[in-house]
């Protein structure tokens, strides 16, 4: 399933959960399924598997899946996806989720540019 994609903004130091809408969509079967989180790495475009449980970024547990920042860093910036799997293998991907971080580095902020991460600074 796949929708358009989202974006968020939030400020740098904020803690952030990012809504796994999959999960909120009616299972196909009783089976149990798991959530998992991918960020797009900006070199060279890969979808890399988030760890459940990190020090400052981790999965909701329960149906839920929810990804939480306890604290953004600017590094967070980027496209997220959730991804719903079931015992019998059906992997549903969610559409990007564009996080936008916000930040007083060099007076500028951080802004999203064709897909492709880029810091631009403008003077204020």
């Amino acid at each position: 399933m796949t929708s358009s994609q989202r974006n968020v903004t939030s400020l740098v130091n904020k803690a952030l959960t990012l809504r796994c809408l999959l999960a909120a969509v009616k299972r196909e079967s009783s089976l149990p399924t798991t959530i998992k989180w991918q960020k797009r790495d900006q070199d060279d475009g890969i979808w890399r598997q988030l760890p459940r449980d990190g020090a400052r970024i981790g999965i909701r547990p329960g149906a839920s899946g929810d990804l939480q920042f306890s604290r953004l860093l600017i590094s967070d910036a980027g496209f997220y996806r959730c991804s719903k799997t079931t015992d019998s293998g059906v992997n549903n991907h969610s559409a990007p989720i564009a996080l936008i971080v916000q930040g007083m580095a060099h007076s500028g902020d951080l802004y999203f540019l064709k897909n492709k991460i880029r810091a631009v600074y403008l003077d204020a």
